[in-house]
């Protein structure tokens, strides 16, 4: 019977500490924070990640696969503000959004050409091939041609927007720093462009990005 009872108290013991070490996986850290974030409808300004930033194709339906997510190891952000910004296509320099990415941040922009943004006013079209290539150590920055494009800080140069692309999906850029976009065309005296117009001289219009703020949750 004392060797029953021994066995019995043993399993009960073993029991409870894995019960209390699963509570408290899910209870501390960011597992908790998740939890919490879900629940009151929360899920609904919440998506997933892809590649370690936000994906704003990752949504919910409720409050739990929001949370069973988070538990079977997904990272979870929160949607903040969002504001728009006009990239001028005239201006040879990188525009401040007023936008400060913070660390455990990030943004997603989506940029429409609908201010009738081009590298030549007179000949729109012309831009358009070359926007699918790299310009190289002659424009604003390493990044593609008379495009509409961003970065973080002084962090590697990103397009937003290719006016010779067939799609332009959404762009994620992460922290920290501020988030600056601008006009990607010649800035090199040896071409023959001078400043303060360089290449810019004929250009024209403006693009709108869309910028959505998000906080890693977990």
């Amino acid at each position: 019977m004392e060797k029953r009872f021994a066995a019995f108290a043993a399993l009960a013991a073993l029991a409870a500490i894995s019960l209390y070490a699963a509570g408290t996986a899910f209870a501390g850290g960011g597992n908790s924070d998740a939890a919490q974030a879900c629940q009151k409808g929360g899920y609904a300004n919440i998506v997933g990640t892809t590649n370690g930033l936000p994906d704003p194709s990752v949504v919910y339906g409720n409050a739990g696969d929001c949370t069973s997510y988070a538990a079977h190891g997904g990272t979870l952000w929160q949607a903040g503000s969002t504001s728009t910004f006009r990239i001028d296509a005239t201006n040879p320099e990188w525009q401040d959004t007023g936008i400060n990415v913070p660390a455990n941040g990030a943004v997603v922009i989506s940029t429409v050409n609908d201010g009738g943004g081009t590298c030549n006013a007179p000949n729109p079209g012309f831009c358009l091939p070359s926007s699918v290539f790299q310009c190289v150590n002659i424009c604003l920055a390493n990044s593609n041609w008379y495009s509409a494009i961003g970065r973080v800080d002084s962090g590697n140069p990103f397009a937003v927007f290719v006016p010779g692309s067939a799609s332009n999906p959404a762009v994620v850029a992460a922290g920290p720093g501020a988030l600056q976009l601008g006009f990607n065309d010649q800035k090199n005296a040896s071409q023959g462009w001078f400043p303060p117009k360089w290449a810019y001289f004929d250009n024209a219009g403006y693009f709108t990005s869309t910028i959505t703020n998000y906080t890693r949750i977990n």
